[in-house]
């Protein structure tokens, strides 16, 4: 077990930070029929080609954000409602927006968030009953936000003055987890006693991810790259070794109770692990493809976006080979898979929902 440096901090809910809820404007959805066709075409990895198949009879709906140009860097679904998040860096007002869609409705909300001029949104991550948690950067202290659609968000302070915080997530048990870059640790944070803790890590971790039973995982890359995993209920951490000391950059990460996949961002390779055995196998990807985003659903189907060929690519269970999908617009990013195999993604200002 590694060495936990912990705190505790008291912290009440801030009603002083001022939330502008502004409807900008109802989207409906609009299904898009014949938008996606099979693409053949060659596969790395094994040498294979990846088949294409003709999908174009699959639902596909698409639902319109009500902010023109928005540059979108995270997407979450709980609770009948997708999340969507700016990137840190997007202009004035957009990096203080995030945006919620109602399923059921259709109806897409913008929403203004009262923020200082420095700080910005790294990532979020979302409860089942709605409450959105975001990581807001700060170099004068780091904070998360919580709140549900529509309603005033609250401030949770972090004691972590200087450092930068990315990939926010949520564990089964309502605890939250980020990265640490500048203090190279796993944070924790609960959310209901307040206490957080560091847990150090070893060089230059990135892309933390948790699959279904709450275990968590994440990258290590440069001198020895790796892909980590951690039980939070132990505490304890299993290494699994991925290619080149010095060169390969494990990205991407996703997870389910058996499986996790990464993205070598140094070969452009798509790898899996079998997380019992500790097996790594090489799946094909179209030449020429850019992934931007993984997930998986927690049967073991994997889908990734393609950003270079607009395409999805959906590799079921025990396959080494995708299908292959075409999308409408200049994505697909900011991909995620529900529990039930509904697939989201965002391309050209809208959002899509494909149903398998």
């Amino acid at each position: 077990m590694k060495q936990v440096v912990s705190s505790s901090f008291s912290f009440k809910w801030l009603p002083a930070i001022l939330t502008l809820s502004v409807l900008l404007g109802a989207c409906g959805s609009a299904n898009v029929p014949g938008t996606l066709s099979g693409n053949s075409a060659s596969g790395s990895g094994t040498g294979a080609s990846v088949p294409g198949v003709n999908l174009a009879d699959l639902p596909l709906q698409r639902f319109a954000l009500p902010v023109s140009n928005y540059q979108v860097s995270s997407l979450r679904v709980a609770g009948g409602q997708v999340y969507v998040l700016p990137t840190v860096n997007a202009p004035d007002p957009q990096r203080h927006t995030v945006i919620s869609l109602d399923i059921a409705s259709g109806v897409a909300k913008a929403e203004v968030l009262l923020l200082a001029d420095e700080e910005g949104f790294t990532s979020q991550a979302v409860a089942p009953d709605g409450t959105r948690y975001l990581m807001i950067q700060n170099v004068a202290g780091n904070w998360v936000g919580a709140a549900k659609v529509g309603e005033t968000l609250k401030k949770m302070p972090l004691g972590t003055p200087g450092d930068n915080l990315n990939f926010l997530t949520r564990t089964p048990d309502g605890r939250l987890w980020s990265l640490q870059y500048r203090q190279d640790a796993l944070f924790e944070l609960s959310v209901q006693s307040g206490v957080q803790q560091s847990h150090p890590v070893e060089d230059n971790a990135e892309d933390l991810t948790a699959d279904t039973g709450g275990v968590l995982y994440y990258s290590r890359f440069l001198t020895n790259p790796a892909v980590i995993r951690f039980d939070p209920a132990s505490g304890q951490t299993r290494s699994y070794p991925v290619g080149i000391k010095g060169k390969t950059r494990p990205r991407l990460l996703t997870a389910t109770t058996q499986s996790v996949w990464f993205v070598d961002s140094w070969t452009r390779k798509l790898s899996r692990i079998d997380t019992g055995s500790g097996s790594i196998s090489d799946l094909n990807v179209p030449a020429g493809a850019i992934l931007a985003a993984l997930s998986a659903s927690a049967d073991g189907t994997l889908w990734a976006s393609d950003v270079a060929r607009h395409a999805l690519y959906r590799w079921q269970p025990g396959q080494l080979s995708a299908q292959s999908l075409s999308v409408p617009g200049d994505g697909p990013r900011a991909l995620e898979v529900e529990s039930g195999g509904t697939v989201w993604f965002e391309s050209a200002g809208a959002l899509y929902r494909l149903s398998p």
